[in-house]
């Protein structure tokens, strides 16, 4: 189960998630599921952009990186003045 929230305030955000992230075994191995500990919100180099993943995080990871690259300086800068 993924837990994440965010919080709207007068100056900013607040995003949070927990950080267990479950691995699913090798299909038709009798093994359990795995789990480790791991970032689940990816932020852009900017700082400006944070995507909110969950599950096994590979396509999430995939998704985040493809948001942060079609997202530049001027399209977050035209999203906030509306």
């Amino acid at each position: 189960m993924t837990l994440q929230i965010g919080m709207l305030g007068q100056d900013g955000i607040i995003l949070a998630g927990d950080a267990r992230i479950n691995a699913k075994p090798i299909p038709d191995a009798d093994a359990p599921w795995m789990s480790y500990e791991g970032q689940k919100i990816h932020i852009s180099k900017s700082g400006r952009i944070a995507v909110s993943c969950a599950h096994d995080l590979q396509s999430g990871s995939h998704v985040s990186e493809a948001i942060f690259a079609k997202m530049t300086p001027v399209t977050i800068q035209d999203a906030s003045a509306k």
